[in-house]
């Protein structure tokens, strides 16, 4: 249902340049990287399960605009 309500939002937010570093700043002052521990570890999850289904990639979504 998520998938069907919000994919597309998801993959965007996912994709950003400006995201992707906040959650990186955050893993890394947490000290855990990656795995069910890491913050934000849903929304990856998430987000990448929706780029899967729609078979694109982040830079799939840049060629759109």
């Amino acid at each position: 249902m998520v998938y069907d309500e919000s994919g597309y939002e998801l993959e965007k937010a996912w994709c950003n340049l400006d995201v992707k570093k906040l959650i990186a700043d955050a893993r890394e002052a947490d000290k855990i990287k990656s795995g069910p521990l890491a913050y934000y570890s849903a929304f990856e999850e998430l987000a990448e399960y929706s780029l899967k289904k729609d078979g694109k990639t982040c830079a799939d979504l840049d060629r759109e605009e």
